[in-house]
């Protein structure tokens, strides 16, 4: 397969993948300290996100979330059999879907602020909101200019020499 973009595998490709996908989960589920145990008799077991624990995880540094966006919670087979087509703009990367960065919307967020969070705020992204109000006390007006360059000739006869 390329590392270059998505590709379509051929149906030889995806038995090859989908088989060295189950021998990895199986080795993994086989080695975990979960299944053998490490002498404590406490077992943490594996925990699988669900979508009421991936809500409250909304939150971030700066505020709420402000976008609709939510995780997509696939499966191994499902991320391998049914591919979405496309370029999500939102992700890291195009395979990969970060939990803490879906929904996140710090442009919007810093620009409802009073006092922005980050100082990168200051310089070039706070255009809706001018340090200094412009007013037009102090600015020059071209009246000479006007009355002595005039453009379709001075109105004056032609010079005899």
């Amino acid at each position: 397969m390329s590392l270059y973009g998505k590709s379509e595998p051929n149906p030889g490709e995806l038995d090859g993948i989908w088989k060295n996908v189950l021998s990895r989960t199986e080795r993994i589920t086989r080695n975990h300290l979960a299944t053998i145990g490490d002498g404590s008799r406490h077992w943490r077991g594996i925990k699988k996100w669900s979508r009421s624990e991936l809500d409250p995880v909304c939150t971030t540094v700066y505020d709420h979330r402000k976008r609709e966006t939510v995780a997509d919670v696939l499966s191994t087979y499902d991320r391998l059999f049914h591919i979405k087509y496309g370029y999500d703009s939102k992700l890291h990367r195009d395979d990969r879907g970060r939990i803490k960065t879906i929904g996140l919307s710090v442009q919007d967020e810093e620009q409802q602020r009073v006092i922005p969070v980050l100082s990168s705020s200051h310089y070039g992204s706070r255009l809706d909101k001018p340090l200094e109000s412009f007013f037009r006390k102090h600015s020059k007006i071209e009246h000479i200019l006007k009355g002595f360059y005039y453009r379709r000739g001075t109105g004056l006869p032609p010079c005899d020499i």
